[in-house]
């Protein structure tokens, strides 16, 4: 994106950039020390290319996701369509990006089959512990 600057310009939102490619602007907030996943409990969308750790974390907080296009990246559409069974989503492709849109305003769309449960790292760490208690050292 050539400069994306012009591009945020509704006070209503605020974008975290974390890292040093979006230009400095009043609605840019550089959080460069943190990382995103530390953050999203304060956010309601994530504007992200689909990707496992991203996508995962934004589900684990309850955020609504914001997917552009991804191409060369082989699990972009199982992940895609993940998002669309089971999270509130929109899907939006390079170029609207690029030309400044990015979906913000329009609602999310309800997920097609309800959300997963959250609890899988909770649910496999006492397995894991049960597993490691009986066969203990």
């Amino acid at each position: 994106m050539a400069n994306p600057a012009p591009q945020v310009r509704s006070g209503q939102w605020t974008v975290l950039d974390f890292g040093d490619s979006l230009p400095r602007c009043a609605a840019i907030q550089s959080l460069r020390p943190w990382q995103p996943q530390e953050l999203m409990p304060l956010c309601g969308r994530v504007l992200a290319k689909p990707g496992f750790s991203s996508l995962c974390e934004a589900q684990g907080h309850g955020c609504g996701l914001i997917l552009v296009e991804r191409h060369g990246f082989g699990e972009a559409a199982a992940l895609c369509r993940g998002v669309q069974n089971h999270g509130f989503h929109r899907l939006i492709i390079a170029r609207q990006l690029q030309a400044g849109d990015r979906g913000l305003t329009e609602p999310l769309l309800p997920p097609r089959h309800g959300p997963l449960a959250t609890s899988g790292a909770q649910a496999a760490s006492r397995h894991l512990a049960g597993v490691l208690g009986e066969n203990s050292f």
